[in-house]
């Protein structure tokens, strides 16, 4: 397990892509198992957690107190998050019109994306109309970091947390991410099968948190790319 940040309270640890946070299938291993092992058996709480097919930085508390408090700052929005992703540039047009965000201040991101999203019974999200039932509002910055000849990287900083929000966004903006079998183009999947991209090309590499105990805001950060 690769340990970012550790103290009584707290648990920072990198997931690989293809390691599911939590499995409740026998034999399967899972990213939960691993930090109970890790703290003897004792409590364990997840708070931020990621698809089994996206690495990055997972934090876990290490009391139900603990855990109460970094779930309200993650409602709250007071909690901030950023990932990385390879996209595919499906359309000719938007290719055409994108540009290398360039900034000395990597903290800026330039272009918003504001939709509204709806989870469906099999596990799908998807963008919807904002007067559709149990809508919710679906926000991200991003910033363009490079551009290669059908594909870009991307910063990104996550403003609202939806189910899927990333993956679901970019790839509606004509961006799907790579390795992006649910949600990417047929284009998209076609690529990243010739590339031999198994996983989705997203990371969450970052995550500034108030520390529940003593009020600190402490930077989290991943040196891990796509895995």
């Amino acid at each position: 397990m690769n340990i970012i940040f550790e103290d009584d309270y707290i648990l920072a640890v990198y997931k690989p892509s293809g390691l599911a946070t939590q499995t409740s299938k026998i034999g399967e291993k899972d990213l939960f198992s691993e930090a109970k092992n890790h703290v003897n058996g004792n409590y364990i709480g997840i708070i931020n957690r990621l698809d089994q097919p996206v690495s990055g930085i997972v934090l876990l508390a290490k009391s139900s107190e603990t855990a109460s408090a970094l779930e309200k700052e993650l409602q709250s929005h007071n909690m901030a998050k950023y990932y990385r992703a390879e996209v595919y540039i499906d359309r000719i047009e938007k290719r055409e019109k994108l540009s290398v965000d360039i900034t000395s201040d990597l903290s800026l991101f330039p272009n918003v994306l504001t939709d509204y999203m709806c989870r469906d019974a099999n596990n799908i999200s998807r963008i919807c109309a904002s007067d559709e039932v149990n809508a919710k509002e679906a926000r991200l910055e991003y910033a363009v970091r490079s551009i290669g000849e059908q594909t870009a990287n991307l910063d990104i900083h996550l403003l609202t947390g939806r189910h899927h929000q990333i993956r679901v966004q970019l790839a509606n903006a004509g961006m799907p991410i790579l390795g992006d079998k649910k949600y990417g183009t047929d284009s998209s999947v076609k690529y990243s099968m010739l590339k031999r991209i198994r996983n989705v090309s997203l990371c969450a590499y970052r995550l500034i948190i108030t520390h529940p105990v003593t009020k600190q805001r402490i930077d989290l950060k991943a040196d891990a790319w796509f895995t």
